[in-house]
């Protein structure tokens, strides 16, 4: 870190530089205590590169219990999450007969795990009870995908 740094500011860093944003972490930590640290859009945790295991899970927790999200405006299949602070978090869900196209579907303070917000981008209807069949069994796999990648 620069001597007199009056903030440090990460832009995108991807998961082939966690070591780097790790060290530069540690650094602020240890010297310069109080120092504004910005990450903007970072994707730290990659399949390819740190995979879903232990590292990842390590890293998305590093991530989410020391940085606080001021911004989010994540687009998803059916919807979108969205957080501005210090307003709270909310998933819109999308729907032809809304205003805007869009119906909120969550407001709160904490941000919905990805089963969560699957759940309430696509509720389960009555209809269909989930029993076997082709359709569920892909409806099942599609939803075990969306959440690795909302990962």
């Amino acid at each position: 870190l620069a001597v007199g740094a009056s903030a440090l500011v990460l832009v995108a860093p991807g998961a082939t530089e966690v070591a780097t944003v790790q060290r530069l972490l540690r650094e602020v930590e240890e010297g310069a205590a109080g120092l504004p640290v910005l990450m903007l859009n970072p994707k730290l945790v990659d399949m390819q590169s740190t995979g879903y295991g232990l590292v990842g899970r390590e890293l998305r927790s590093l991530v989410a219990d020391t940085f606080e999200v001021a911004f989010c405006l994540k687009t998803l299949l059916g919807g979108a999450l969205y957080r501005s602070y210090p307003n709270d978090w909310a998933v819109w869900r999308e729907d032809a007969g809304a205003a805007n196209g869009y119906a909120a579907a969550y407001s709160g303070p904490r941000r919905p795990a990805p089963d969560d917000i699957d759940g309430l981008l696509f509720p389960e209807s009555e209809e269909s009870p989930g029993g076997g069949g082709g359709a569920s069994f892909l409806d099942g796999f599609a939803k075990f995908v969306k959440g690795f990648q909302a990962m």
